[in-house]
């Protein structure tokens, strides 16, 4: 689990809230199509910068890419881990999953990224109900919120294919959000509204790079798990 500002014994305090960002469908989107492979990637936010440093929050990127694979993309699209506390992959998530002393249930469900939440708690800290989260896919939000998480937040996005415009939320909506949660600590799922945002000339501007044929270990070792985690579900 890499941490932005500090090593194991960088804590956060016990009244301090962090909010977690996914990356696909939340900070960044695809393009792409069947002429050209690679991928454009774009940020879904150009004022991410900006309206994290107004509002001084705590933050750290919640991911099921691989720790190379996000690094890459973050560097690509100046998103710097200085806002940032921490930066979870699916590394981690596999990491966790294999000493929790429950390995055949990362077989059978994969990697959950409530798996995260022991980590977070010994490394800094922070225990579940002190954690926001946005991210784009219902199962992921049903199952943090479901391991404790005080607020989840959906993130509205749409696929993107050689298109020029796309869906995604109001960044200052969910600072709001996490900032009335974080005052009244009640558990909440919330559903950002849709707000378009218009590409332009992306063909132009893109940032291309082929993240999908990734060859480490760790990527064929999950793809193995994929397989073998498809043929148990078709037994059971």
């Amino acid at each position: 689990m890499a941490k932005g500002s500090g090593n194991r014994a960088d804590r956060l305090s016990d009244d301090c809230d962090i909010l977690l960002f996914d990356l696909d469908g939340v900070l960044i989107t695809t393009l792409a199509s069947a002429a050209e492979p690679s991928q454009a990637l774009l940020r879904l936010h150009p004022d991410l910068t900006e309206v994290l440093g107004d509002h001084q929050l705590t933050i750290g990127i919640i991911t099921h890419r691989t720790r190379e694979q996000a690094l890459r993309i973050l560097d690509l699209l100046d998103i710097s881990l200085s806002h940032s506390r921490l930066l979870v992959c699916a590394n981690d998530l596999a990491y966790a999953g294999m000493t929790s002393l429950r390995p055949l249930r990362l077989l059978r469900y994969g990697l959950l990224k409530s798996l995260a939440l022991p980590l977070l708690q010994r490394d800094l800290g922070i225990l579940p109900h002190q954690i926001a989260v946005i991210d784009d896919k219902d199962e992921n939000l049903k199952d943090l919120f479901g391991a404790g998480c005080g607020l989840t937040m959906k993130s509205p996005s749409k696929e993107v294919v050689a298109t020029r415009a796309t869906v995604c939320f109001d960044l200052t909506e969910a600072v709001d959000h996490f900032r009335l949660w974080s005052q009244t600590k009640q558990r909440r799922e919330v559903t950002l509204g849709e707000h378009a945002r218009y590409l332009g000339d992306w063909s132009a501007t893109e940032t291309k790079t082929d993240l999908r044929n990734e060859q480490t270990l760790f990527s064929r070792a999950r793809r193995m798990g994929r397989i073998t985690r498809t043929l148990l579900n078709r037994i059971c």
